[in-house]
């Protein structure tokens, strides 16, 4: 089976997006075709019997059955999850979004396992649905807004649309890390401070989506990546955290480096980010957030894409009222291209 596709990223964490409809469609009219041919080749074969009564029969026996008009089936979610994931033999990403014309949504990770909330995937499907003008919704509690819907195995998720190529997502309340506090956003919470290399380096702790840890240089002090990660690794062995390296430029922007980990790895470093930020009085309760770092899914494509730039940063906002995290940004096209699944 031949898979067209897409690559997009959202600041070098990428996934391949499957138009799961148009796939569909094409399947049926070559199965169609197929069951067709046999057909006229049965009656040709038997002409002379009298009747026609097994054509259809040696037309069901001679279509290719590999020629199923359903993807969903949960045998070939996986395996072909697992085959595009693959960096050496696939496209290679972090996942595989399946997007079918009602706007149902699975992504399927490198192990062939459903994403259940991939933040990251589903602005690179907000940015393939609008494209391709898919239908909005209200969304609940803007009823002058618009929203892309989206259903997932464990319900359904709006994304406002405020403008082209700039999509809204709700992320909820941060927490603290490991004790799974919330942070209030009306109390400031210093950063610990320690000694990095001999640089003075705020620390801080969020949860918000992903278990992460922030490091504040101090200004114009260049920390070393590597060994941020293994202090973080050696403070939480057992844990998966995301080490993440920033600066406040201005009161209105971040510049972050970090390695996106695979489900909602950017929009979580860029609130947790802000999170820290902002209590600490650095920055406001909304900035923009600059990746600076190259992610597992950047290359020399990245380079050519008139996207680059707008794939790469994010909005960041905290309603402090409601106590809520929202991302702004969009998924960036990398390349197109045509996948035999094996």
């Amino acid at each position: 089976m031949t898979l067209p596709f897409y690559k997009l990223h959202i600041a070098g964490n990428g996934f391949v997006l499957i138009d799961a409809g148009q796939v569909e469609q094409d399947l049926l009219e070559r199965r169609k075709k197929a069951e067709s041919d046999a057909a006229r080749a049965d009656s040709r074969g038997c002409s002379g019997c009298g009747t026609g009564a097994h054509a259809e029969d040696g037309a069901a026996s001679k279509a290719d059955s590999s020629l199923s008009p359903s993807l969903k089936d949960p045998l070939f979610l996986r395996k072909a999850g697992r085959a595009l994931c693959d960096r050496r033999y696939g496209v290679g990403a972090s996942g595989v979004i399946f997007l079918w014309p009602d706007n149902s949504v699975r992504v399927i990770n490198q192990k062939g396992e459903d994403m259940h909330r991939p933040d990251d995937a589903l602005l690179c499907a907000a940015r393939y649905a609008y494209d391709s003008g898919r239908a909005f919704a209200r969304a609940k509690g803007h009823p002058n807004s618009q929203a892309l819907r989206f259903m997932l195995p464990r319900g359904e998720v709006l994304l406002d649309v405020l403008g082209a190529h700039e999509f809204r997502l709700a992320l909820g309340a941060p927490f603290s890390m490991p004790g799974g506090i919330v942070i209030d956003p009306e109390t400031p919470r210093p950063l610990e401070t320690l000694e990095i290399d001999g640089i003075g380096t705020g620390m801080a702790a969020v949860h918000a989506r992903e278990d992460t840890v922030i490091a504040f240089p101090r200004s114009g002090a260049e920390l070393s990546w590597e060994t941020c990660v293994r202090l973080v690794q050696k403070a939480f062995p057992d844990r998966r955290v995301q080490t993440i390296i920033a600066q406040a430029v201005t009161a209105e922007t971040l510049s972050i480096k970090t390695h996106p980990l695979p489900e909602s790895g950017a929009c979580a470093a860029a609130a947790a980010s802000l999170t820290a930020a902002a209590c600490a009085g650095m920055t406001g309760m909304e900035a923009l957030v600059l990746f600076t770092g190259r992610g597992v899914d950047s290359g020399s494509e990245e380079i050519l894409s008139p996207d680059r730039g707008n794939s790469r940063r994010l909005g960041v906002q905290w309603d402090a009222k409601a106590n809520e995290l929202y991302v702004v940004g969009s998924g960036g096209y990398l390349f197109e291209g045509r996948f035999d699944l094996p």
